[in-house]
């Protein structure tokens, strides 16, 4: 797992251990950086923003796997699937889905299968 990764994860497991101890502690008062970090994040903020592309989701994912095919795209219990294996996960998957209500409002518009049956 990169460093950076998990630096991350332990900061955020850290903050329900900090709101238990500290019932009336605001989150705003919860320090969830170094100062290293926190001047980074700030010097990276006064950079120009860049625009947002015009493609869809799925193409944006499509070009994310032509350029890193054997990188770990995302943790799956205890395995890290490559943007390959998980590119192959989504094109098995999609076929099954289908446009519709799913009778909740503000919901995903696409019913899809279980994919643990």
């Amino acid at each position: 797992m990169p460093e950076t990764l998990t630096a991350r994860q332990e900061r955020f497991r850290r903050v329900p251990g900090i709101a238990r101890t500290s019932s009336d502690l605001r989150l705003n008062h919860i320090e969830m950086v170094d100062q290293t970090t926190r001047d980074t994040i700030m010097e990276l903020s006064r950079r120009p923003l860049r625009a947002f592309p015009d493609d869809t989701l799925p193409v944006l994912f499509e070009e994310q796997v032509t350029r890193m095919r054997q990188a770990p795209a995302v943790l799956s219990g205890s395995t890290w699937p490559s943007y390959d294996e998980l590119n192959a996960r989504a094109n098995r998957l999609a076929p099954n889905c289908s446009p519709g209500a799913s009778g909740r409002s503000n919901s995903w518009p696409w019913r899809c299968p279980d994919p643990s049956t």
